[in-house]
């Protein structure tokens, strides 16, 4: 049953790829392909890991350590009580 999933997901991110990336290079949009890349390499890896149950870290812990960090550092720095 895995492995339907796992081709279906292949399906869709192939399929998306299949409509967007011709039209970047048509127009030489040559940054939007490779941030495109990116982002579609990461989602696909981060959809395949959940996918297959296997336990990916809450990216969200990352974004707040930090954002925490540098939004104290203001506060303080503004005379601001946290």
């Amino acid at each position: 049953m895995a492995y339907i999933k796992v081709l279906l997901l292949c399906l869709f991110y192939g399929g998306a790829s299949a409509i967007q990336i011709p039209g970047m290079i048509a127009r030489k949009e040559w940054r939007d392909l490779i941030a495109y890349s990116v982002f579609m390499f990461f989602s696909f890896a981060v959809a395949l890991l959940m996918l297959l149950d296997i336990p990916v870290p809450n990216p969200t812990d990352l974004i707040i350590r930090l954002v925490g960090g540098f939004a104290l550092r203001f506060m303080e720095a503004q005379s601001l009580s946290p």
